[in-house]
C-alpha cells in the first residue's frame, strides 16, 4: 500500500509530530476510525470541518480576552500590571497566536505585544517624558475602543 503526500507537507507534518510526540500514522489512523465507525467519509470531513470552526472561534475569543487584559494590564499610562501578571498572559497569548487566522486580530495582537515589550522593558511614563499629553489621550482613547470591540466581538 502507498500513500503520496505533498512531499513539504509530510516533512513539516513529520517534525511536528515529533516535536509533540506522536507517531505520524497516529492522526492518520484516527480519522480512519471515525469514518469506518460512522460509515461516511463525507459525515467524518463535514464533522471535523465544524470541530475546527468552533476551534478557531473559541481560540480567537480567548486572544481577544488575553489582548483586551494586556492592553490595560500595560497602558503606558495606567501601568497597572506586574511583570508576574503581564509575563503568564503574554505566555498565553503565544500559544494561541499561531492558530489565528485572522489578520486584523493579528495585527491587534502584534501592536499589543510590542506595547507589553515596552512594558516588561520599563519604559518611563506617568511624567517620565515618554508620551506628550495629546498622545496619551490618543492612547487612553486607543485602549478603551479596543477594550469595548473585544467586549462587543
Amino acid at each position: 500500500m502507498g500513500v503520496r503526500f505533498d512531499p513539504q507537507v509530510w516533512a513539516s507534518y513529520k517534525r511536528l509530530c515529533q516535536v509533540q510526540g506522536f507517531r505520524p500514522n497516529e492522526l492518520l489512523e484516527a480519522v480512519m476510525k471515525r469514518a469506518v465507525e460512522s460509515g461516511s467519509i463525507k459525515s467524518s470531513i463535514e464533522d471535523l470541518a465544524v470541530s475546527v470552526e468552533g476551534q478557531m472561534v473559541a481560540d480567537e475569543a480567548r486572544v481577544r480576552d488575553s489582548l483586551a487584559s494586556l492592553d490595560i494590564e500595560t497602558d503606558l499610562q495606567l501601568g497597572g500590571g506586574s511583570i508576574e501578571d503581564v509575563q503568564p498572559e503574554i505566555d498565553r497569548l503565544l500559544v494561541l497566536l499561531p492558530k489565528i487566522m485572522d489578520s486584523q486580530l493579528i495585527a491587534r495582537a502584534r501592536k499589543t505585544l510590542e506595547t507589553a515589550d515596552k512594558y516588561l522593558a520599563g519604559v518611563p511614563r506617568e511624567g517620565g517624558g515618554i508620551l506628550s499629553d495629546e498622545e496619551a489621550r490618543k492612547k487612553r482613547e486607543e485602549v478603551a475602543a479596543r477594550f469595548k470591540d473585544s467586549i462587543i466581538s
